[in-house]
């Protein structure tokens, strides 16, 4: 039998303990899913942010934004990646990206914050 390692860039592995520590439910989330193999992270193309998102929210993605479907609304913007066709479609509408990591010291207390998986 294999044994689980868990997610083995460093990048990754340092992320999951800088959420960890803050006490914000959402950031636990974000943690638990990074902790699982990539192949399990959500990838969300932006037409699901559309439909699930209102103007003025702060959606955060435990793995990867994509660039299928167009965003009309105002959002920002938080996940581990973005698709480069994702952050251009992003851009026009008037959106903007932060970093994962960049953010949850920007909101360490993770208010206002909508996890989509």
């Amino acid at each position: 039998m294999v044994k689980p390692t868990g997610p083995t860039d460093k990048n990754v592995q340092e992320l999951i303990l800088k959420l960890k520590k803050k006490k914000a439910n959402v950031w636990s989330a974000i943690a638990e899913q990074l902790s699982k193999p990539r192949r399990l992270r959500p990838e969300v193309n932006l037409d699901k942010i559309n439909r699930v998102a209102n103007d003025n929210d702060i959606i955060a993605v435990a793995g990867k934004i994509l660039g299928r479907g167009e965003l009309t609304k105002k959002v920002t913007v938080t996940a581990v990646s973005i698709s480069q066709s994702a952050l251009n479609k992003l851009s026009k509408s008037g959106s903007k990206y932060i970093q994962l990591t960049e953010y949850i010291e920007k909101n360490p207390e993770g208010k206002k914050v909508l996890l989509i998986k």
